[in-house]
């Protein structure tokens, strides 16, 4: 086998032919954050809110939306598949889906957070991370009106 993929190599070098072998960048955390940012939208979107906290809900799922249309775009640009999806299977009341959006919010920023290796995809990654800390904020001022902190 080893004979024959140097044989390969040499006729390739000879003919001139460049081969390229393309995989997926060092960035795996993208589709971990698209998941984490998904389940968010989620636990917002399917919370019973009150009128002191609906706007708060409203735009930090606006929030998600770019950050995960964001995040989509640097996936796709990384060799990503960014459509895998599963609703969450989450139980939660009233409270609850407010402090699981914040954690999986907070999870998903630490997951966008690291190192990046794509310099063409940093300034869609800087602009994810900025609407995730956004929708972070807006959960958070829904926590303290709806007096849930």
């Amino acid at each position: 086998m080893k004979a024959l993929n140097t044989c390969l190599a040499a006729a390739l070098f000879l003919s001139g032919c460049a081969v390229a072998v393309v995989g997926p960048g060092r960035h795996p955390a993208y589709l971990h954050a698209l998941s984490n940012l998904r389940a968010a939208r989620w636990a917002l979107q399917h919370r019973l809110g009150d009128a002191e906290v609906g706007d708060d809900e409203a735009g930090a799922i606006s929030e998600i939306n770019a950050a995960i249309n964001g995040i989509k775009q640097a996936a796709y640009d990384d060799d990503k598949n960014p459509n895998g999806f599963r609703r969450p299977n989450m139980v939660l009341d009233y409270r609850g889906r407010l402090h699981r959006a914040l954690d999986l919010l907070n999870d998903a920023h630490r997951d966008l957070d690291q190192e990046e290796d794509n310099t063409a995809v940093m300034g869609i990654r800087d602009d994810a991370v900025g609407h995730v800390d956004q929708a972070a904020e807006m959960v958070k001022k829904a926590l303290f009106d709806a007096h849930f902190e």
